[in-house]
């Protein structure tokens, strides 16, 4: 996957000439993370849509919502995470608009089960469902290479703890280094 995302990326920033982004206001892209600090949970992919609410002085604000998959590696012990994070992008055009630099703040939310393998069958089997809470922060950009289609690349800060039923907490913090692709319309 992250081999012909990058093949792709570069193939079409070869052939294609940049166009403008002035009278974009809805995207969707999709990403894929090179980077997760989170054991055993693979490198998430997500799903991102923002809608531009207003724009002044050269500076547009949109609202948007990111939805990350997360695969774990350690089934059945690990369920898969499936997580949301509402948040709030500024972005500048730049380049005759034809690249957007942004930054983004929002919140976090995530939910997965853990489970214990029973020792020899003497150990009770411990089942715990828990939740992760906390802020993102993210700086990217864009780059149109057609008059539709941007590729995204971004880094993403979540800033969060996670917690079981038994207020357990774990520390959750993650660093996302993302490449994508992308619309606007």
């Amino acid at each position: 996957m992250k081999k012909i995302l990058l093949v792709i990326t570069f193939l079409a920033t070869l052939s294609a000439p940049a166009q403008s982004i002035a009278d974009k206001k809805f995207t969707v892209a999709a990403n894929y993370s090179f980077t997760n600090d989170i054991k055993p949970f693979l490198q998430p992919i997500s799903i991102t849509a923002s809608y531009r609410v207003l724009e002044s002085n050269g500076i547009d604000l949109s609202a948007g919502l990111r939805a990350f998959y997360v695969r774990s590696d350690a089934k059945p012990n690990y369920s898969d995470k499936f997580a949301l994070n509402p948040n709030f992008i500024a972005s500048k055009s730049l380049l005759d608009d034809k690249m957007a630099v942004y930054g983004s703040v929002g919140y976090y939310y995530d939910t997965f089960n853990f489970e214990t393998t029973p020792l020899f069958n003497i150990d009770p089997m411990i089942k715990r469902k828990l939740r992760t809470h906390g802020a993102t922060a993210s700086l990217g950009g864009r780059y149109f290479v057609l008059s539709n289609l941007f590729f995204d690349a971004n880094a993403t800060f979540i800033f969060a703890n996670s917690k079981s039923e038994n207020n357990d907490k774990l520390d959750a913090n993650n660093t996302l280094l993302q490449l994508g692709i992308g619309v606007a319309f």
